[in-house]
């Protein structure tokens, strides 16, 4: 199995590192590692992003992805 960093776009990992790398009080919004499953399906998997004050923000994907999580 690949880790982590060979599996993540370049843009992706970095913002991982971003996150990871701060404090609660550098972000507006700071969202570190969320997972969230229903059953044994998992909608979401790892996701971290930082949003900054007046930040325009968007989750894309197809329907069952687990946006609204």
């Amino acid at each position: 199995m690949k880790d982590k960093e060979e599996e993540l776009d370049e843009d992706v990992l970095n913002e991982h590192i971003r996150v990871e790398n701060s404090s609660k009080d550098d972000f507006a919004v700071k969202s570190n590692h969320v997972r969230k499953t229903y059953g044994m399906n998992v909608a979401v998997k790892d996701v971290s992003f930082g949003l900054d004050f007046g930040d325009c923000f968007c989750l894309l994907g197809v329907n069952g992805a687990g946006k609204t999580t």
